[in-house]
């Protein structure tokens, strides 16, 4: 699933460290510079993104682990009645 914007680098401050990077990489990528070499020649952008790979990893396996919660979940309600579940207070339906 792609990155999304939000947290953090919503704010003018990091929006504009996020610019100045970008700017950075676009500009070497045009003059034929590789991602390897384009990291090793800038500390921040290096940082910012083996910090963005982390976060990534994590979410990744967040969102895997909410997946699996929904579905053990669904599984678990759909082994209860409609009554059962409204006993519950547990109104959700599953198709």
């Amino acid at each position: 699933m792609p990155c999304t914007v939000e947290g953090s680098y919503t704010d003018s401050e990091n929006l504009g460290i996020i610019t100045q990077m970008l700017c950075y990489v676009c500009t070497r990528f045009d003059s034929g510079d590789s991602w390897k070499q384009t990291l090793k020649d800038n500390l921040q952008l290096r940082k910012w993104w083996e910090e963005h790979q982390k976060e990534d990893e994590e979410r990744i396996k967040k969102e895997a682990k909410d997946k699996d919660t929904l579905k053990l979940r669904k599984k678990a309600l759909e082994k209860l009645s409609a009554k059962e579940r409204a006993a519950l207070g547990l109104n959700e339906t599953f198709a």
